[in-house]
């Protein structure tokens, strides 16, 4: 059943992928909640300042990928925007 919501990676998510190594080396990490994510956004956890609010998932390490924080937000159509991606160095 599809949703009819799209996965979107902004430019600069595209840049911060770059910089831990590229979509091919982290890519996979997401594999396990692009389910979740299309089907329901809204249950991530959401962070919020005076200045940005944001969704945000944190992937474990996955082969050879390091843990990840990835930021994204829903636009109005219901779609999702991946914004930013980076180590997650808690885990």
């Amino acid at each position: 059943m599809s949703l009819g919501r799209n996965i979107f990676f902004s430019m600069n998510c595209d840049a911060a992928a770059e910089a831990v190594g590229g979509y091919e080396r982290i890519d996979g990490s997401l594999i396990p909640i692009l389910d979740a994510l299309e089907r329901n956004p809204y249950g991530f956890p959401r962070v919020e300042s005076d200045w940005f609010a944001a969704r945000y998932i944190v992937t474990k390490p996955f082969e050879g990928a390091p843990a990840l924080v990835w930021l994204f937000y829903i636009e109005p159509t219901g779609d999702v925007v991946i914004e930013h991606v980076e180590e997650y160095e808690d885990y």
